[in-house]
Formats: C-alpha cells, structure tokens, sequence
C-alpha cells in the first residue's frame, strides 16, 4: 500500500450508514470499505479506456474507403459504457455489423489486402 491520504468530503449519509454497518459486520474500518470501493471505481473504467482504445484501433485498421464512422455515433455509444448502459463488446459488435453490411453492400470500396 502507498502513502497515505487524508481527504475531506461529503458523501450520502444512508451510504455511509450502511458502509459503517457492514464494516462492523465484517470487523473492519469504513475508510477500508471506501477505499476498496475506489479501487473497484479506477478498475471499471480503467477497463472501459483500454476497451474504448482497443475498438478505436480496430475501427482505424479498417481499410474502407468511401465510408467513414461517424464519430459522434460511436462517442455516444462510449457515453452509454460510461453509464452502464452497454459493454464495449456490444460498441464492437455494432461496429462490426456495419462493416459486414458495407462489405456486402458495397464490397467495391474496400481496399484488397495486399499479399
């Protein structure tokens, strides 16, 4: 563990209630319980960045010409990851749909890989 931190803030007063009940319950320190709650906090999204990175990349090494995604779909898309609302796997597999779709649609405008 690192150095130490002492922080002043304001949180809930029933959420603090019930966190003080259960770190009695399991004979521990509130200030334990909110700790292990930021680090679950920073694992959540941290993994959302990588997977919002991850797709990006995907979407990028996708050589279609004559289409681009629209950026403002797939930041909303991230916005409801962000909220809980969808999993990145479900950005990638909307994003994939649309390309098997432009692919069959419109198998002219992407690039051959070459050999």
């Amino acid at each position: 563990m690192g150095k130490r931190k002492n922080i002043n803030t304001t949180i809930d007063e029933d959420l603090y209630q019930e966190t003080r009940i259960l770190a009695l319950r399991f004979k521990k320190n509130a200030n334990d319980f909110i700790e292990e709650g930021m680090r679950y906090i920073n694992e959540k999204y941290t993994k959302i960045i990588k997977d919002e990175e991850a797709t990006r990349q995907t979407i990028a090494s996708l050589k279609i010409s004559g289409f681009e995604f629209i950026n403002t779909e797939v930041e909303e898309m991230w916005s409801k990851v962000a909220a809980g609302e969808m999993t990145a796997e479900d950005v990638r597999k909307v994003v994939f749909d649309k390309v098997e779709r432009l692919q069959i649609e419109h198998p002219e405008c992407f690039v051959k890989p070459d050999k």
